[in-house]
């Protein structure tokens, strides 16, 4: 497994995603973590649609 130069922790991701404060660029790479659950990533793509 692959780690990441720079991770991201739960907690970033959750604040980003769970309590909508993530801009574009934060949750594009959220979206691109490999590990990611696929139902977690469809709700970030989906919060990224949105946003245009």
């Amino acid at each position: 497994m692959r780690r990441e130069v720079d991770p991201i922790s739960v907690a970033f991701c959750n604040e980003k995603v769970l309590h909508r404060m993530g801009k574009r660029e934060e949750l594009e790479r959220i979206s691109q973590i490999e590990p990611l659950a696929a139902r977690y990533r469809d709700e970030v793509l989906e919060k990224l649609r949105k946003m245009g």
